[in-house]
C-alpha cells in the first residue's frame, strides 16, 4: 500500500478497498493496537470494583492484606515518611510505596493510599502532557494500573498474560522488591516496546515479572506508528533518536502515514496517536470491558 493509498483510506484504520498488499495488510497492526483498551478498565468501569480499587490497599507478596489495623498502621507509616522527607526536601512517591509488613513472606509491603474520582481526573487532566511516544509510565499511572491488577486478582498481585508470547501468569512480589526475589518483584510493561515508538498510555500497559520484563529488552513489536532501524532508509523519513536507548533511530513510515503531505517532516506521530484522538488521555474509566489476554503482535 502506497502513500496515495494509504491517503485514499481518509484516515480510518480499517483496510482500506484498495489495499494491494500481499498477505497480512499492514493495517492490521494499527487494528489491533486500536483494540486493546486501557488497562484496568475492566475494573475502573464497574462501581463496586472502582470503590474497592480507590480504596487503602496494601499487600504484602504472601496474601492479601485486609485487617483495618494493620492497613491503618502501615497507611501512617507511610506517610510520615513522605511527610518527613518533604520537610527535608527529598522527593517521595505520592502514589505508593514500601513499608516493613510485620507478618507475611517478605520484608516489605506495597501500599497504595486511598484516592477519589475528583484527584485521579485532576492527575488524568496533568498527565495529558506527559503522554508521549518513548516515555516511561508516571508513578500515577502505576498505581491505576496496579489498584486495577489486585482488585482483578481478589487482592493479590499477577503478573498478565500475552497471547501469542510465553509469558504465564505468575505470583509478583512488593515493589522495589524483596531482598533475593528481585526477578519476581512487580513491573509496568510497554506491549509496544518503548525503545521502538511504544507510548505511555494506559492501552499501551502490562503486568509483568521485573526478570521477565527485563529479558525482553528491545526484542518485540513496537509502535505500529513508527519503524525502528539501525540503518537509514530512503524510504523512511526520520523522527527522532530515543534519547536513552542507544542503537535506535525511529522513523515514520511513508506506508504507513496517513496525515503527512510529501517531503513534510512529521508534527505528530501519525496514525492512532493524534492528539486529537481519545487515546491521547484513554482514562481506563471511562471504558468498561472485561478483562482478556494482552494481545501482541509478533515478534520481528
Amino acid at each position: 500500500m502506497t502513500q496515495t493509498e494509504a491517503k485514499g483510506a481518509g484516515g480510518k484504520i480499517g483496510n482500506p478497498p484498495d489495499c494491494k498488499t500481499k498477505g497480512k495488510c499492514p493495517c492490521d497492526s494499527f487494528e489491533r493496537c486500536r483494540k486493546r483498551r486501557p488497562y484496568g478498565s475492566d475494573v475502573w468501569g464497574s462501581k463496586k470494583k472502582k470503590e474497592q480499587a480507590m480504596g487503602l490497599i496494601a499487600f504484602d507478596g504472601g496474601s492479601k492484606i485486609t485487617d483495618p489495623d494493620r492497613l491503618n498502621k502501615m497507611l501512617r507509616e507511610l506517610m510520615d515518611r513522605n511527610q518527613q522527607r518533604a520537610a527535608e526536601g527529598t522527593k517521595f512517591n505520592r502514589f505508593f510505596g514500601n513499608v516493613y509488613s510485620a507478618t507475611g513472606t517478605y520484608n516489605s509491603a506495597l501500599v497504595l493510599p486511598g484516592t477519589t474520582d475528583l484527584e485521579i481526573t485532576a492527575h488524568m487532566e496533568q498527565l495529558k502532557a506527559a503522554l508521549h511516544n518513548v516515555a516511561v509510565f508516571t508513578d500515577f499511572q502505576k498505581s491505576m494500573i496496579i489498584r486495577a491488577n489486585l482488585v482483578r486478582n481478589g487482592l493479590k498481585l499477577k503478573s498478565d498474560i500475552y497471547e501469542g508470547e510465553t509469558f504465564d501468569s505468575k505470583n509478583l512480589v512488593p515493589y522495589p522488591f524483596a531482598e533475593g526475589h528481585m526477578n519476581e518483584m512487580w513491573a509496568i510493561d510497554h506491549v509496544q516496546i518503548k525503545a521502538k515508538g511504544g507510548c505511555n498510555r494506559f492501552c499501551n500497559a502490562g503486568v509483568l515479572q521485573f526478570g521477565v520484563n527485563s529479558s525482553k529488552g528491545d526484542d518485540g513489536p513496537g509502535c505500529p506508528c513508527v519503524t525502528a532501524l539501525r540503518e537509514k532508509d530512503p524510504n523512511l523519513k526520520p523522527f527522532d533518536p530515543h534519547p536513552k536507548e542507544g542503537g535506535y533511530f525511529l522513523f515514520v513510515c511513508v506506508t504507513y502515514n496517513r496525515n503527512q503531505k510529501e517531503g513534510e517532516p512529521p508534527k505528530e506521530l501519525p496514525g492512532i496517536c493524534g492528539p486529537e484522538k481519545s487515546c491521547n488521555l484513554d482514562d481506563p474509566r471511562m471504558c468498561r470491558r472485561a478483562h482478556a489476554p494482552i494481545v501482541t503482535i509478533n515478534k520481528k
